[in-house]
């Protein structure tokens, strides 16, 4: 049998203009430049992106691409031609130079994307040398182009910030905006593979530009928003929960506590994250499993303790903190003392990129709660008492916010797809639920649950050990089964084998 070719690809203009060709034998040119593009920004967009109306919408129109093109070996060659182009010189704008080549500019608009040679000139200008100072101001910088074209512009800084020595991965934000929509996604292909963090606009620049933040921008009617995957990165997640909870004013060097209590208490926000470990999150067929399966998986995840993520930040790291705590077992004299443990132990368990924003809300909540500890000898007394814990005040708080929400079936779905459900919450009401809590008389329950955290641990430990034996127990079994070899003759010669012997 012959073998197999495998095909190499090379990545330069004249096989992605040989490949491309290869399509228009039954259509014209722009119809296939339209589903290879389509394909491709969706196939990109799908692996990050999965807000449920843009998911859905995206792969169906994928599957209706592929379709069109017959299959998806040559959008494949395609794709990757265009990867290892700009892999091999990030300082081009690719598929502009392809589309001017096969003459698919719509003169009707007055289409005519601009030379890079221009856009490297022009970025080279605007981007100088105090882009670092403002950088170390605010953490990062924001580019945008109203009429992006294929990117160009936007490709050219990129290059530039690099050239600067400035990562503009992680420092700088892109923006883009065009009134077309194949040619806006031809942009979005581009940035993506570069590296970019940023997002493309599709709609009318002049009647319906984009508005809101550069980090958040604001989605209205009217506009198609495709985001880049490094938009997902954690740096970029991060700022936007600054932005929201308001810290991005603040200088860089200036220490979280000198936002004080007083000035904050009344209009702070505090965001909490649903998932699909809520009931209300629960699709259909869990909310079906018999109570035997559901106390088969209580017992599988009782030892590690898995916290939900509900809470200020997330209340997983308020459950690693109690878990520690109550290791160690630390005996407290004032409630002030056991908060501030519990602080400084929730805060060791949080991401180092979230450390100064949940910071910066620890402190205003604990220096509250210290406040009222030393005042008020009835919530003190209740601070202390072994039963109560931040923790679980973190989870209490966690769920009354859910029940805020009546989350739609698209919202679940996202939630179970990893996109947790947000409820902003006001600080006010939040200490409402904090001091509701440590009035609660929930002691039993909290003794009921350690009661079956412990059976489920040493119920584990049992199959745990009946496993090794039973696993002992079969390789005695293998080996008592094993044959001895046939032992040589004194007539054998070195090397001679009986027939024995093979069977």
């Amino acid at each position: 049998m012959a073998k197999k070719h495998s095909e190499k690809i090379e990545g330069n203009a004249k096989e992605f203009l040989d490949i491309f060709k290869g399509l228009c034998y039954a259509r014209s040119a722009w119809e296939v430049w339209a589903d290879v593009i389509c394909a491709i920004a969706c196939s990109l967009s799908n692996t990050v992106d999965r807000t449920p109306d843009r998911y859905e919408e995206r792969e169906k129109e994928y599957l209706q691409c592929i379709e069109h093109l017959g299959s998806v070996e040559t959008v494949a060659k395609l794709f990757a031609c265009i990867t290892l182009a700009l892999d091999k010189e990030p300082e081009q704008d690719f598929l502009g130079e392809m589309y001017m080549r096969l003459e698919l500019g719509n003169h009707w608009r007055g289409q005519f994307f601009t030379p890079y040679d221009v856009c490297k000139c022009m970025a080279e200008i605007n981007i100088g040398d105090g882009v670092k100072d403002e950088i170390s101001k605010r953490g990062y910088v924001s580019v945008m182009d109203p009429a992006c074209g294929a990117g160009a512009t936007l490709i050219a800084a990129a290059n530039t910030f690099r050239k600067r020595e400035v990562n503009y991965q992680t420092q700088v934000i892109f923006a883009a905006q065009d009134i077309d929509r194949i040619v806006g996604m031809m942009c979005y292909i581009q940035l993506s593979l570069l590296g970019c963090s940023g997002y493309v606009v599709i709609a009318n620049t002049l009647t319906n530009p984009v508005c809101g933040s550069g980090l958040a921008p604001a989605e209205k009617e009217g506009q198609e928003f495709w985001y880049t995957p490094f938009y997902f990165r954690n740096e970029w997640i991060g700022r936007r929960i600054k932005e929201a909870l308001g810290l991005n004013t603040l200088v860089r060097d200036e220490e979280p506590q000198q936002i004080t209590v007083e000035n904050k208490v009344g209009k702070e926000y505090f965001f909490f994250f649903g998932n699909e470990q809520e009931d209300c999150y629960m699709s259909e067929d869990k909310k079906s499993l018999t109570e035997d399966i559901k106390e088969t998986i209580a017992e599988e995840t009782a030892e590690n303790n898995a916290g939900e993520e509900t809470g200020i930040i997330q209340t997983d790291t308020g459950e690693k903190a109690e878990n520690e705590l109550a290791e160690k077992k630390p005996t407290y004299t004032t409630g002030e003392d056991k908060l501030k443990a519990e602080e400084e132990q929730i805060l060791s368990n949080i991401d180092k990129q979230y450390k100064d924003v949940a910071k910066t809300q620890f402190n205003m909540v604990f220096g509250e709660l210290v406040k009222k500890a030393n005042e008020d000898e009835s919530f003190n007394s209740k601070v202390l008492m072994e039963h109560k814990s931040f923790a679980r005040c973190m989870k209490y708080c966690g769920n009354k916010a859910m029940g805020l929400r009546n989350p739609s079936d698209k919202e679940k779905e996202a939630a179970r797809n990893g996109s947790p459900i947000v409820t902003p919450v006001s600080s006010d009401l939040l200490f409402a639920w904090i001091y509701e809590y440590y009035d609660l008389d929930d002691k039993s329950e909290v003794e009921a649950e350690k009661a079956k955290q412990k059976a489920a641990k040493q119920n584990r430990s049992a199959k745990d050990i009946n496993k090794k034996e039973k696993t002992a127990s079969k390789q005695e079994e293998l080996k008592q089964e094993e044959k001895p070899k046939p032992t040589k003759s004194k007539n054998d010669m070195e090397g001679q084998f009986s027939l024995f012997d093979m069977f």
